[in-house]
Formats: C-alpha cells, sequence, structure tokens
C-alpha cells in the first residue's frame, strides 16, 4: 500500500498516512495478506521499482492533494513493468466518473468507496472488474483497528460521513449526508492499545467528531475513569456543540477545536449552502477561550458573488472571536460536488493541478493576506485574564496555557512552577526538556529525546512549531543526523 505526500503542499498534514489507508491495511494484515505500508517521495520511484517482486499488487491512495504525483508514480511502474498490477482507490478515486476510470490504461482496477470488504473479496475471486465498488459499512466496530496488526499513530476516526451539504464539499456526494458511529468501547481500546505503545497525544479527523454528544460525554468519562493522561484536538461545526460538551471535552483534555466556519457574510454562506449562526460561533470561540481550548476556524474565500464587504464581515468576525489560529483558502473545485454542477468549468480531473474556482488568484492572495494581517493585529491587542499558580483549574486543556507561561516566564522559580504544572497534566517532549535544562536533570532530558524521536517518527506530531521545538532540541544535544532530518521536514511544511 502505497501513499505519495504532494511535494507542492506546504501542510504538515500531507506527511500523515490518511486514516482511509491504515484501516484497509490493518483489514488486510488481519485477514493474513501480506502487506506493506510505505510513504513515498518522487525521490524513491527508482528504488521503490528494484523492490518489486513477481505477483506484487500495488495500491495508491489517492486524493485531490496527491493525484497528479499519484498518476505519475502508477504510470512509471506501468511502464517500467508492464506485467505488474496497479490498483487505486481513496476519495478523489470515488469521486471520479467511471467513464473516465475506464480511460486509464496504467492502472488496472479501481476501488471506489469505503473498500475494507471489497478488496478482501477482490483478493480471493480476482475479480476482472476495472472498477470495483465498496458498500456503506454500517458496523465500523467490526473494522479492525490499525493498532491491532502492530501500527502507531495518533490520527483516529470514530465516525464516517457528515450531515452537511455545502456546495464545496464532495462528503454529501461520498457519505449521502448519513453517518455512521463507533461506540465509545470501541474507540477507548484502540486509544488504550496505543496509549501503551506511548502515544498520548491523538487527533479525532471525524468530520463532525460531536455530532452525537452523548457518545461523546460516555467516551470522555471513560478517558478520565482510566485516568489515560492524553490530550488531544478535534474538528466539529459550531452547531454540534455547547457549553456543556465543550465543558467535557476541557475536562478530558481537549486542548485545539478546528471549526468550519467559511464566511462571515450571509449572502456568501446562503451561496454556499453553509448554515452556521455568526453570533453563536462568535460566542462559542469565546466560551472556548475561557475553557483553554485553543480554536482554529476555517475561511474560504473567492466564492461566487464575493465583494470586498463580505471579505470586511470576514475580518470583523476575527475580530470579535478571536480565534487562536485561521486557515483561508481559495475555493476550490471537485468532482461531483454541487459546486462543479452549479457552476461547471472545463476540468480535466486527471491532469489539470490548478482546479481553484475564482481565475484572480492575485487577488485571492491578497485577501488573504489581508485578512491574515487583521487576524494577527487583533490577537496583538487581545487581553486575557491572568491566572495564578494557586488557581485550582480542572480543565486539562490547561496544558498549552501553562506551557507558555512556563516557556516565557523570565523568573526562574516561577518558570519551574509553571512548568510542573503543565508537566503534571502532559509529559510533552518540549516540557521535559524544558524541566530538564532548569533543574539539569540528564534523566529528563533524555526522556525528551526518546519522545521527540517518538513523536516524530511515528507522525504523531508534525506541525511546523513542534519541528521547530524539535530542531532546537536536537541542535542542544548535537544529534546532526537527526538536526538534516527535522530541517528537511521543515522545508516540506514552511
Amino acid at each position: 500500500m502505497v501513499y505519495i505526500p504532494c511535494p507542492n503542499k506546504k501542510d504538515y498534514e500531507e506527511y500523515i498516512f490518511p486514516n482511509g489507508l491504515l484501516y484497509l491495511y490493518s483489514s488486510l494484515l488481519n485477514n493474513k495478506y501480506n502487506t506493506d505500508l510505505i510513504m513515498l517521495g518522487k525521490h524513491d520511484f527508482t528504488e521503490f521499482l528494484s523492490e518489486i517482486q513477481k505477483d506484487d499488487i500495488i495500491g495508491i491512495s489517492v486524493n485531490s492533494s496527491n493525484k497528479n504525483i499519484s498518476f505519475e508514480f502508477a504510470q512509471y511502474i506501468k511502464k517500467s513493468i508492464f506485467n505488474v498490477k496497479i490498483i487505486m482507490g481513496g476519495p478523489f478515486i470515488s469521486l471520479l466518473d467511471d467513464e473516465k476510470l475506464k480511460e486509464i490504461n496504467f492502472v488496472d482496477n479501481f476501488f471506489k468507496f469505503e473498500s475494507e470488504y471489497s478488496i478482501l473479496n477482490f483478493l480471493k475471486s480476482q475479480n476482472n472488474n476495472k472498477i470495483i465498488y465498496g458498500e456503506r459499512i454500517k458496523e465500523l466496530d467490526s473494522i479492525p483497528f490499525p493498532s491491532k496488526n502492530g501500527a502507531i499513530y495518533s490520527n483516529i476516526i470514530t465516525s464516517r460521513g457528515c450531515p452537511g451539504n455545502c456546495i464545496y464539499c464532495s462528503s454529501p456526494e461520498l457519505w449521502k449526508r448519513k453517518l455512521f458511529f463507533r461506540s465509545p468501547e470501541n474507540i477507548i481500546e484502540e486509544i488504550e492499545q496505543l496509549y501503551f505503545e506511548g502515544v498520548d497525544y491523538f487527533s479525532f479527523s471525524d468530520d463532525t467528531f460531536t455530532f452525537d454528544k452523548n457518545r461523546i460525554i460516555k467516551l470522555s468519562n471513560i478517558i478520565r475513569e482510566k485516568n489515560l493522561k492524553i490530550i488531544f484536538d478535534i474538528r466539529s461545526r459550531i452547531d454540534a456543540v455547547d457549553n456543556n460538551i465543550l465543558e467535557e471535552l476541557a475536562l478530558t483534555g481537549c486542548v485545539s477545536i478546528s471549526f468550519g466556519v467559511e464566511s462571515a457574510s450571509p449572502k456568501i454562506q446562503n451561496i454556499l449552502s453553509k448554515k452556521v449562526d455568526i453570533k453563536k460561533a462568535v460566542d462559542i470561540i469565546k466560551k472556548c477561550r475561557s475553557l483553554y481550548i485553543k480554536t482554529n476556524v476555517f475561511l474560504i474565500i473567492g466564492n461566487p458573488e464575493e465583494k470586498d464587504i463580505d471579505i470586511d464581515m470576514n475580518i470583523d468576525f476575527i475580530k470579535e472571536s478571536l480565534s487562536d489560529w485561521i486557515t483561508v483558502s481559495g475555493l476550490h473545485y471537485y468532482p461531483q460536488t454541487a459546486l462543479y454542477k452549479l457552476y461547471p468549468k472545463n476540468i480535466d480531473w486527471i491532469n489539470q493541478k490548478n482546479t481553484v474556482y475564482f481565475d484572480d488568484l492575485y487577488n485571492i492572495k491578497k485577501n488573504e493576506l489581508k485578512i491574515h494581517k487583521a487576524h494577527k493585529k487583533a490577537l496583538k491587542n487581545l487581553y486575557e485574564k491572568t491566572i495564578d499558580l494557586t488557581d485550582n483549574i480542572p480543565y486539562r486543556s490547561v496544558f498549552w496555557k501553562y506551557a507558555e507561561l512556563g516557556m516565557f516566564e523570565k523568573n526562574k522559580k516561577l518558570k519551574l512552577k509553571w512548568l510542573r504544572k503543565a508537566f503534571e497534566i502532559y509529559e510533552s517532549p518540549e516540557i521535559l526538556f524544558s524541566l530538564g535544562i532548569e533543574e539539569n536533570n540528564e534523566e529528563m532530558i533524555n526522556k525528551a529525546y526518546y519522545k521527540f524521536c517518538f513523536q516524530i517518527n511515528n507522525d504523531i506530531r508534525k506541525s511546523p512549531d513542534f519541528l521547530k521545538n524539535a530542531l532546537v532540541f536536537f541542535e542542544y544535544v548535537e544529534d546532526k543526523e537527526y538536526c538534516v532530518f527535522v530541517k528537511s521536514l521543515l522545508e516540506k511544511v514552511i
């Protein structure tokens, strides 16, 4: 099973195995198929070619970001070894028109939709159909999770589907707006397996993690009952959270939430079929801040009928809500979306790289910079309530606040106290390193070394800020090999 990150996309999530591929890999191993999971760069193609053996089947995971490099790889392999079998799957393949897929002669079989079971049937029967369709899996607990087969990772998916009907998103076509869930007991089994292997930072990759609030409350209660000292981040919708669920998440260790607001303009929201109550969005983001949960807001610009006043509404929103981060993107086309049907455009889905809706890329970039500049200025003027060392804050979400106070405190006694409070919640490699330096504790520095290596090597954390901190650490311990490695990762994501 091969995954090739898009070499031009500066996004650290691009360099983490997709959830679907991990669960497919686990399903194959669970059924005694000898399977390798490999992440390749373009410079690895030749070496990979030399490793191919007779009767190998090469499966390639394709999404909208890596489609061009994935098709290039498949062509390269097929030209070099004509009789090797190449199969492809992933969300992008599921969305492409069948007739278009049938024209591609360098791929033997395409798998559409959920493939944990359809690929097993294919391997048993050697189905000769060019396109193989998977059926919707309703009992998600029946899928063996990857940690059962020795994989180590931090991205967990606990449900499949999204209730939204946004015109730019492929989810309505892929999932038909229906959601299916894993049980809290099944999720906790996966978390525990990974936790006892050393994973204590998790990312829940569901489109709407909190859609079933009772399920999340039950999961949170189990995590706390078992005293699992984890922290995690999630994605959700403004209309799928309330004050009660946010407090549950804060108590359990949720340190950040990403919300898809997309636009603060009612006109643009109506065009995108994105129904977000902007007043509620402001209130929810402020509530998160009061609970020490960091927030990221997704915004889309370059929309149909968008004017300067719509951009200004986005700026007013971010000034009022004051999320910790914003992610601003241009509106893009994807196959089979309502956007593509409502605003048709001639796109070669196989070869074309630019699928942005609005042709004026300069204007998109200008507005993106304008919004980021306003956000940065607003955060500079943010007044936050001070925390006292004697405050008894029950929320594990306060970890990053303690960590930041410890990192920037100049008074050594106070610095140690803040770092210790952070350490009591979560033993991050950054905190271990800082405490090791302050207390001249060789054991803690050694522990930080192990944890930095573990988290990098297993894709637990790969954000630019984390990698920068890791580079400082490896320079301190004079590990030249890891310095080179981390620098190469930073070049990919910045």
